[in-house]
């Protein structure tokens, strides 16, 4: 995970950091996947207790079943406002879109971006 200079985009940024964390989510890196997130980071999904911090978050992936279809994240509508970046996207697999997310990233002092509030959205409720 490398903090992107110059004149890349934050749509650029996070179109990059996007692939990174699908293709660890499709190894199961868990270790890999929490490095994607601040020491103090909140994860949300539906029926699920909120899991806070990241080794909570390492320990949550650590349990995933065994994937049987690639995913990818694509960034939506983006607002920044000082260290954050909020990313309104969506979740594909097999070309359909299955899910809504809302992301809240914090630039880190090194330029990177890291996930401080993750909240996948799946079900009826995404269609929009």
């Amino acid at each position: 995970m490398t903090a992107l200079g110059g004149a890349t985009s934050t749509r650029d940024e996070l179109n990059a950091l996007n692939i990174e964390v699908a293709e660890a989510l499709e190894k199961r890196n868990a270790v890999g996947l929490s490095e994607f997130y601040t020491n103090d980071a909140v994860f949300l999904t539906n029926g699920e207790p909120t899991v806070i911090g990241q080794d909570a978050i390492r320990r949550m992936y650590q349990e995933l079943p065994p994937g049987d279809h690639r995913i990818s994240f694509e960034a939506g509508e983006i607002l920044e406002e000082g260290d954050l970046v909020v990313d309104v996207g969506s979740i594909h697999s097999q070309g359909e879109r299955i899910a809504r997310y809302v992301v809240v990233y914090r630039r880190q002092p090194d330029g990177s971006l890291r996930l401080a509030v993750d909240v996948p959205i799946f079900g009826a409720q995404n269609r929009f």
